[in-house]
């Protein structure tokens, strides 16, 4: 039988709304009602703000199977213990080689990028929740992963729109050029 779902620690509560507003609000489409309380400096590059912020809880969630992996390794009783330690600190540092490039992307492909890599993470969790992660932890990811990737979402679209504004600007020159 299913182990009962034991509730998440009760500091965890108060930081779940604050771990996604960053995702939400430094949305373009977002950050620019935000004006009174954003600086302008953070709305014009909230975009890249946003990655950075997406690459950097990527690398964490990686890091939570460190975690695991170094917990579990204390005691290890069995050959099976050792395997499933292995097994996390392998997967703890794919995360963040997946995310670091991400960095260096201009934030439309990142945004997408991270929209991808965040579900990723989560099922990659689902796969190891019976592993070391505490019972709650999945209930606590599941806002938390939907809220992020929409957040991304919004951003790779906003860039999206935005290059393809771009582009018809130059299209628009060129056939004016053109027919001079």
């Amino acid at each position: 039988a299913p182990k009962p779902l034991l509730p998440a620690p009760t500091c965890l509560h108060p930081t779940l709304a604050l771990q996604a507003i960053p995702f939400i609000a430094l949305a373009p489409p977002v950050a620019k009602h935000l004006t009174s309380v954003l600086p302008a400096e953070v709305v014009d590059n909230c975009a890249m703000i946003q990655v950075c912020y997406g690459v950097t809880i990527v690398s964490f969630l990686g890091a939570v199977h460190w975690g695991v992996a170094m917990s579990s390794s204390l005691g290890m009783a069995s050959a099976q213990a050792a395997q499933m330690a292995n097994e996390a600190f392998i997967y703890s540092v794919l995360p963040s080689l997946a995310a670091w490039p991400v960095a260096l992307m201009e934030p439309g492909a990142g945004s997408m990028v991270l929209a991808m890599l965040l579900p990723a993470c989560y099922l990659a969790d689902f796969a190891r929740r019976n592993k070391g992660l505490p019972q709650w932890y999945m209930a606590l990811r599941v806002p938390l992963t939907l809220a992020a990737t929409f957040g991304m979402l919004l951003t790779a679209t906003r860039q999206v729109h935005l290059e393809f504004d771009r582009a018809q600007q130059i299209s628009s020159r060129a056939a004016a050029e053109a027919s001079k």
